[in-house]
């Protein structure tokens, strides 16, 4: 994760705090956001758990409201889901499809996603852990015959971004070409 200036006293939209959080990753904007809605990451931590198993998210663990805890775990189906959930969300699915940014206090930030704009790829979030390797949590819009189809995937444990950031290009192609029209009925 990256740590990002704080402005000691200065003020800041929810919505820029989260663009920091989601677009470069920067985990001390989680904190302090965790902080100030919360009061404290132990106050966070159960409103959290109760809301992944209100969506059913159920092999989902939360240790910390970073992410950086190795302790942090998750299921390819969990995560998918939750992106889902994160697209579905207009503000969150605008913030993650944000290549560039320049903000109050913290300047231009650049989304750490470097698939972002190619094969269709419009979020979500990668993540990267000497624990755990890179990971990226991604979808892409796929259009067919006028028809948008959106692709939700997950790769984990990598070993570096570049790497997966290949493979999922390669999937998303593959998967683009695995899609077919077909017509199934006619009128009369």
């Amino acid at each position: 994760g990256d740590v990002y200036p704080i402005q000691v006293g200065g003020t800041m939209t929810e919505r820029d705090v989260l663009t920091v959080a989601l677009v470069p990753s920067a985990n001390n904007y989680v904190r302090a956001l965790a902080d100030w809605a919360y009061g404290s990451e132990a106050g966070f931590l159960p409103v959290a758990r109760a809301w992944l198993a209100s969506h059913g998210l159920t092999s989902t663990t939360l240790t910390d409201c970073t992410g950086l805890n190795p302790q942090n775990t998750s299921t390819p189906t969990d995560l998918i889901a939750l992106g889902k959930l994160a697209l579905a969300n207009p503000v969150i699915s605008e913030i993650i499809d944000t290549k560039t940014v320049t903000l109050p206090v913290v300047g231009t930030i650049n989304n750490t996603n470097q698939l972002l704009g190619t094969v269709g790829i419009h979020g979500i979030k990668t993540g990267t852990l000497d624990s755990a390797g890179a990971s990226l949590l991604f979808s892409s819009r796929l259009e067919l015959g006028g028809h948008i189809v959106t692709l939700v995937g997950v790769v984990l444990d990598g070993p570096n971004h570049p790497t997966i950031d290949a493979a999922i290009a390669s999937l998303v192609q593959a998967a683009r070409a695995g899609f077919h029209l077909v017509t199934l009925a006619r009128k009369g």
